[in-house]
């Protein structure tokens, strides 16, 4: 959510509101096992199952198309970064 938006602004059920500060909103949906949402022509993804407060999820895609976790890229990123070479003065 917007930081700079009013808190005490109206927000409809599974929405979060726009925010002219960024390039995307967000559609939170409910969906149950073998339901799937569609992205767009190419991507599915599919809960496969719920249990213990984990969701179980699967994703169709393009093999083109990289499909990462969150906190790997973040990982990945962090990584990469300690590995840069220091920039000389």
């Amino acid at each position: 959510m917007c930081a700079r938006l009013p808190r005490n602004r109206s927000i409809p059920a599974g929405r979060e509101p726009y925010c002219p500060h960024q390039d995307f909103t967000m559609l939170v949906l409910s969906r149950k096992v073998g339901e799937k949402i569609l992205i767009g022509d190419q991507i599915a993804v599919t809960v496969v199952r719920v249990a213990q407060g984990i969701v179980r999820l699967g994703v169709e895609a393009p093999k083109e198309l990289p499909i990462v976790r969150e906190e790997i890229k973040d990982r990945l990123k962090a990584d990469s970064q300690d590995q840069a070479p220091a920039a000389r003065s």
